[in-house]
């Protein structure tokens, strides 16, 4: 980083000083086992449709899943 601001390269300098930042602040990071989201974890799709056949008694896997994103259906505050 250094180098580079006396080198005149202060965007590569600034790169640098933001790198050297982030990997001081790695160790803030969460613990998996105490912040663990199931549902971000990958999910085999060809389970995930045997089991909606399942529970919605299917006689095969669905080949389509409508969904609508309710988001921007009830006025102007989204």
């Amino acid at each position: 980083m250094m180098l580079a601001s006396q080198g005149l390269e202060y965007e590569k300098a600034a790169r640098l000083r933001d790198e050297i930042k982030l990997l001081e602040r790695l160790h803030e990071r969460g613990d998996l086992e105490e912040h663990v989201q199931p549902e971000v974890f990958l999910v085999d799709p060809k389970k995930g449709l045997a089991g909606l056949e399942k529970v919605l008694g299917l006689s095969g896997p669905p080949r389509v899943i409508e969904g609508v994103d309710i988001a921007h259906l009830a006025g102007n505050e989204t």
